[in-house]
């Protein structure tokens, strides 16, 4: 942080003070804007395409207040992107300038939000941040010196609203006057800031932090006819409901009647394409002339004057902003994309108010003078009355992502759906059905549906909603059908509560940008297990949701029959987890033969009533027993001496009585015959007790030569000791955390001893407290953990893997090496694509199942990986998964035992490529993730030293030969993103290099 605030202007004294978000006297913050059409607020509408340049405004002259407040508060609407880091600058007596960090979410509440803030003493709230003074150095009076921006990414053209500054509930700027806001500092010659005093309604600016107005509203539909683009019952290739915007009456007009867009300079070129996103079409918009645009648009019917529209739709664009959306006379850019692929669907989801709009008004989708020549894609334009993204006192049902489901004969397929209703209170059905209809040669094995409740905690699945099934014959297009339904209670809107985090179903989320964990919508999954003796060919099943008084339009499921190989040798070494999870555990039949089937050995999770012989590993999530307990001696110390409060703030060196208490639970699950023991995102909270601070000491004698200083001393904010001595106590996070570990092994593996169990008991460390300055660290948890167990989810976290195997790969590998030689194996935790974000973010979701195990098995001493399932996975990804086990367990030897060769070359930023040497014997693997698309594309790949004659993929028998002297050569690739290419003796056909030149005799 401190690094960032150096773009501020030179002489300004860097004082932070830290703040906390509350609510206070349990007011609904979120719900207390300012009147919409009276009062002033500040409307500042910037550019910022230069990240880290700062923008600072601030007034000609303020209102002083007398004393360092206790509170402060102020309204402000965020932007799309979350670029912004916004500051509010007070200036103190002595005309010295302390900034104030506003929030780190500004991007959450774009239709506004009340910030309220207590300020707090520095010590009190930060122990471990050097630089962070009391707030007693501050010399009041004050005033407000201005905000400041910085951008952490280019942002385009936005505009934010600021009102009603307080201290203490004293308003000190309410922009009622003008009191002469101006820009003060500007770095960055393209930087734009304009600023004006305004009296207008703020425009709706998207779907967080807003309440319902008024009554519910009647309507049960979308706004926009056709709004998937499936439809083109007039047969002119275009679909219904939907014209080129250049038409005579469909350019877009702003509240004064004039046009918004020029017809003389529109170019654009509109199409029906054969590709959507959960569908079989979208429309694209191509424009090639930088001074011209091209739309799509539609007629909203019955539109009712100053009301609030929900407007969600799909889109994909090359480079951010290409996408315009235009709607009651506001128009607003897509300036959300991903980094590594830009060609994936996104969702928009906003809020608008119609204003003076009535009667008949149009909504239009295109480019509009674009930097360069672009082409767009649209999907799933939906506009609904009120601030819910699927409109009110209606259900839908979803089949996530694919417009297909595959099923085999070889195995169970299971295929998840998900689905959402919101009903107002005197308009909620008793009960919902979720309907599938099935050809009669394909059978619904079992069926199960389970609620997420919408809280803030994650972990909460397994809650589960009373149901029932049921099924019956029908005939469907002169074709023998059955209709298995389930029946779930429907849910009521009760406040505005019900709305937030409360959009879309599980698996699909708005808030792409930060993608973090626990951020579910609150929705259900819906999952069924198909089986059918058919060995090829497509059938069609149909699924919707029905309530008593409406139903969702029937969707079409394409069923596609695949065949599923079976492994028929699982990895002798490796430890391939796949996570046997809530909704499946119960009802799905045959789980332990299906992953069996494709190479699996072992379950993480699950119940006894699914276990079977031929697991080797049986492992269950857990944490350490400090974390359950309601000892008040289990909460760890600050400095001053008080118990700190907090879930997860706890004292790593207790061994209380509920220590021995939640030990005996691990004891149950050994009985259970559970093996391996995986260990949650524990973080201990730097206690500051006598017994963390004895562990301290010990592991200053042990591994330093430093004397022990008590860690209250110097870790304040005023330390003029030895550096070395803070970044120990940050170290010694990790070191307590191993320790700790240790206890709990040393106790149950007596237990098991005892009781005269044979099976090793296994440690799987999957979330680290820190990453330590030191390597010696690492010992303490080498000795406690087998596996390191890295949470490498592909979809979750944005800016760290943006769904890219390729940064899979580079995480693991950097986290091993930072580890040294005291790295433990390698087992990562992994997850599949429809998981934790909606997977049209990048590449196919099924294929990224292989794509990240090979990135993961070719980081150093992989040992295998768990697969965990927060969602049901389906047959695609048992399919992939189980194409990667093969290739795991033919080259098991050089996956586990190979040296990392480093120093290889490769070209394009989003291309991999990584190899492992075991004597004679080198794997290559070879990667290119930068289309969306199925595409060819090559990459060059230079090797550092000779490690082969030439390279055999190990699954098609292709062979590539390095080209010049310099070792450089070729990788084309067209369906398949990964290639492993296999270098020394052996043979060179697909069998060979897939069941010999392992070294593996079979």
């Amino acid at each position: 942080m401190t690094a960032k605030l150096r773009c501020m202007k030179a002489g300004r004294i860097a004082l932070f003070i830290l703040v906390v978000l509350v609510s206070g006297s349990g007011q609904d913050l979120s719900a207390q804007q300012p009147p919409a059409t009276t009062g002033g607020r500040l409307e500042v509408e910037l550019r910022m395409p230069e990240v880290w340049k700062p923008i600072v405004i601030g007034p000609t002259h303020a209102k002083e207040y007398p004393k360092i407040p206790h509170r402060f508060s102020m309204f402000m609407t965020g932007e799309l992107t979350g670029a912004l880091k916004p500051y509010l600058l007070i200036e103190d007596s002595a005309g010295v300038e302390h900034p104030i960090l506003l929030t780190m979410t500004t991007g959450q509440f774009y239709g506004g939000k009340v910030l309220t803030l207590t300020l707090r003493d520095a010590p009190q709230t930060s122990h471990n941040t050097p630089g962070v003074f009391p707030l007693s150095t501050v010399k009041p009076p004050i005033k407000v010196k201005g905000i400041s921006f910085f951008c952490r990414k280019p942002l385009r053209d936005t505009t934010l609203y600021f009102d009603n500054i307080r201290f203490d509930d004293v308003v000190v700027e309410d922009f009622e006057a003008d009191r002469g806001w101006r820009v003060i500092t500007r770095e960055g010659k393209k930087s734009k800031c304009t600023l004006r005093t305004s009296h207008e309604p703020i425009p709706g600016r998207g779907m967080e932090g807003l309440t319902i107005k008024g009554p519910y509203p009647s309507g049960e539909g979308s706004l926009t006819t056709n709004y998937s683009f499936e439809r083109d019952e007039d047969g002119d290739r275009m679909p219904d409901g939907w014209v080129p915007a250049e038409r005579e009456g469909f350019i877009p007009r702003d509240s004064s009647g004039k046009q918004m867009l020029d017809p003389a300079r529109h170019t654009g070129k509109l199409a029906w394409e054969k590709i959507g996103a959960e569908s079989a079409r979208s429309i694209s918009m191509s424009v090639e002339d930088s001074n011209s645009w091209g739309a799509v648009a539609t007629v909203l019917k019955d539109v009712k004057p100053n009301t609030d529209y929900t407007v969600s739709l799909w889109y994909r664009q090359p480079k951010v902003g290409d996408t315009v959306l235009i709607i009651f006379g506001k128009r607003m850019t897509m300036d959300r994309q991903l980094e590594l692929n830009s060609e994936h669907w996104l969702r928009y989801s906003g809020i608008f108010c119609s204003g003076s709009f009535s009667g008949d008004c149009l909504l239009a989708v295109g480019v509009v003078n674009p930097p360069e020549p672009t082409k767009i894609y649209v999907d799933n334009v939906e506009v609904y009355e009120g601030v819910s993204p699927i409109g009110y006192n209606r259900a839908r049902m979803y089949h996530q992502y694919y417009s297909f489901a595959e099923i085999s004969p070889d195995t169970v397929s299971y295929v998840p759906f998900a689905y959402e209703c919101l009903f107002a209170h005197k308009k909620r059905p008793a009960e919902v059905h979720y309907i599938l209809e099935v050809p009669v040669d394909v059978s619904v094995e079992a069926s199960a549906g389970w609620y997420l409740r919408r809280a803030p905690r994650w972990m909460t699945w397994r809650t589960k909603t009373p149901y029932r099934t049921t099924q019956e014959q029908i005939i469907r297009d002169g074709k023998s059908y059955v209709r298995h339904s389930i029946i779930l209670p429907a849910w009521q809107a009760t406040d505005e509560r019900s709305l937030v985090n409360y959009v879309v179903p599980v698996g699909i989320r708005d808030d792409w940008r930060r993608g973090l964990v626990g951020r579910y919508s609150g929705q259900v999954n819906l999952a069924f297990a198909f089986s059918t003796r058919l060995t090829e060919g497509t059938r069609k099943a149909h699924y919707y949701a029905k309530w008593d008084e409406g139903q969702q339009e029937p969707q079409e499921l394409e069923l596609r029959v695949v065949r599923v190989p079976e492994v028929k040798h699982q990895p002798e070494r490796m430890v391939c987890l796949v996570s046997a999870n809530p909704f499946s555990q119960d009802q799905f039949p045959d789980m332990i033969r299906t992953l069996r089937h494709i190479g699996a050995n072992g379950m993480a999770g699950g119940s006894r009533k699914v276990w079977g012989p031929g697991m080797r590993y049986y492992a269950t999530w857990m944490n350490f027993p400090m974390y359950h307990s309601s000892d008040p001696e289990a909460v760890a110390m600050a400095p001053e001496g008080q118990r700190r409060t907090g879930d997860r703030v706890r004292c790593m060196s207790y061994r209380g009585p509920d220590w021995k208490k939640h030990v005996q639970s691990m004891f149950r699950r050994i009985d259970e015959g559970y093996n391996v023991f995986m260990f949650d995102d524990a973080r201990p909270a730097g206690c500051f007790c006598d017994n963390c601070k004895a562990e301290f000491a010990n592991m200053l004698q042990t591994q330093t030569q430093l004397p022990y200083v008590d860690p209250g001393k110097f870790m304040v904010p005023i330390w003029t000791g030895p550096a070395e001595y803070r970044k120990l106590w940050h170290d010694f996070q990790l070191w307590i955390y191993g320790m700790t570990a240790q206890a709990m092994k040393e106790e149950m593996t007596e237990y098991a001893k005892k009781q005269d169990k044979n099976a090793q008991i296994y440690f799987l460390q999957s979330g680290s407290p820190c990453r330590p300055s030191h390597e010696f660290v690492y010992v303490s948890t080498q000795k406690a953990f087998d596996f390191e167990g890295m949470q490498a989810y592909i979809y979750c976290y944005y800016s760290s893997f943006q769904g890219s195997p390729k940064r899979i790969g580079d995480h693991l590998q950097a986290r091993q090496e930072a580890a040294g030689r005291y790295a433990n194996p390698m087992v990562p935790t992994l997850s599949p694509g429809l998981t934790y974000m909606h997977p049209v973010c990048s590449l196919d979701p099924h294929a990224q199942m292989k794509y990240q195990i090979l990135e993961a098995a070719m980081a150093h001493k992989f040992l295998g990986y768990n697969m965990y399932a927060g969602a049901d996975i389906d047959l695609g990804d048992l399919r992939y998964m189980a194409e990667a086990n093969e290739i795991l367990a033919c080259f098991e030897d050089i996956f586990v035992d190979g040296v990392v060769i480093k120093g290889i070359k490769v070209s394009g930023a989003n291309s991999s490529a990584r190899a492992k040497r075991l004597g004679e014997h080198v794997l290559l693997l070879v990667a290119d993730y930068s289309t969306y698309q199925t595409s060819r594309t090559e990459v060059t790949v230079g090797l550092p030293e000779h490690l082969a004659d030439k390279f055999t993929d190990v699954e098609t028998g292709e062979e590539v030969v390095p080209s010049d002297a310099a070792l450089n050569f070729k990788v084309s690739f067209s369906d398949r993103r990964t290639r492993l290419f296999y270098g020394g003796p052996g043979g060179s056909t697909k069998q060979e290099s897939m069941l010999r030149l392992g070294g593996r005799k079979i």
